[in-house]
């Protein structure tokens, strides 16, 4: 294979000139430890930033050990989580958490003088990543949607009603139609809510081993039962 002349040109200077060949391995030398130091460097910052944050992290616990005053700490925290959780709703499994949810509904929006009120439960299901005690119950988030009419201040009542119920009661949605064929001023509303139920333990008394009960909807039976809680 014939070389370009410019590369025959170099081989031969390389060859005659000892001085420019030490030049040439010089640099290729230095050009070599740069990308080699270029290297650690990365490696270098890297263990560094991990160091900084390890030791932020050390001092911060040290800070945390040398703290007094843990039992207090402590005893506000349990009575913060006391009173969060009597804000739950109670029940032993979710088939008597639905039946409650839809008693305890319909007799709020009865109290509300709904209209055409219909009541049709929904998504149930544990809520995850929630910190609890082992002698807690698990929380879960029962669904229901309500639709209805009523007056359009009755809206406002009705509102007000879910947000202020003693229980955790959540409204996710809300949609307001106004019905053609109705003559009386009456507001069709659709709303969903999410009540926020601990299974397995009842307010007053110790908390039973949880059941495997099927969720769905609530039969009649299921419904009585719960309609007799207190």
């Amino acid at each position: 294979m014939k070389l370009h002349p410019a590369i025959v040109r170099l081989g031969d200077e390389l060859r005659a000139k000892p001085m420019l060949r030490v030049g040439v391995w010089l640099i290729a030398a230095i050009l070599l430890f740069y990308c080699i130091a270029d290297v650690q460097s990365g490696r270098l910052s890297a263990v560094a930033s991990e160091y900084a944050v390890t030791a932020d992290r050390l001092s911060r616990s040290r800070a945390l050990l040398e703290r007094q005053d843990w039992n207090e700490r402590v005893a506000t925290a349990r009575g913060t989580e006391e009173v969060l959780a009597a804000r739950f709703w109670h029940a032993e499994n979710p088939g008597l958490a639905q039946a409650r949810l839809r008693t305890e509904l319909t007799a709020l929006m009865e109290e509300l003088h709904v209209d055409q009120l219909r009541i049709k439960l929904g998504l149930s299901q544990p809520v995850d990543d929630v910190p609890s005690r082992r002698d807690a119950g698990e929380l879960w988030r029962i669904q229901a949607q309500i639709t209805g009419l009523a007056p359009r201040r009755g809206i406002l009542r009705i509102v007000h009603a879910i947000a202020s119920h003693p229980n955790k009661l959540v409204e996710e949605q809300l949609n307001i139609t106004r019905p053609r064929t109705d003559t009386w001023g009456n507001t069709r509303f659709d709303m969903l809510v999410s009540a926020y139920f601990l299974m397995g333990e009842l307010v007053g008394e110790p908390m039973g081993e949880p059941k495997d009960d099927p969720v769905g909807e609530p039969d009649d039976d299921t419904a009585a039962t719960a309609s007799r809680e207190p």
